[in-house]
């Protein structure tokens, strides 16, 4: 069971091209993998997985894609107090 939904983080991608895209999610460990992280916004209801996802190995995935789409560009995860990177 997820804890209640409490904001931790901003998730920004920034494509190549076009305008930066955000998600305020909160980060929590992915009880199904060591190591790995959910950043469950809002929206998401408990059972499902969440649109971001991070491996053990520190790889963030949109939908399960290279994020988002596919597209080129970086992603940056920003605590809210803007402090830490993950």
């Amino acid at each position: 069971m997820r804890p209640k939904w409490s904001p931790t983080h901003w998730i920004i991608f920034t494509p190549e091209t076009g305008k930066p895209e955000t998600w305020h999610v909160m980060i929590i460990p992915d009880p199904d993998e060591s190591g790995a992280l959910l950043a469950v916004s809002r929206n998401d209801k408990p059972s499902a997985v969440p649109d971001w996802t991070c491996d053990a190995a520190g790889v963030w995935t949109w939908c399960g894609l290279p994020p988002p789409n596919k597209r080129p560009g970086k992603v940056a995860v920003i605590e809210v107090s803007g402090g830490h990177r993950v």
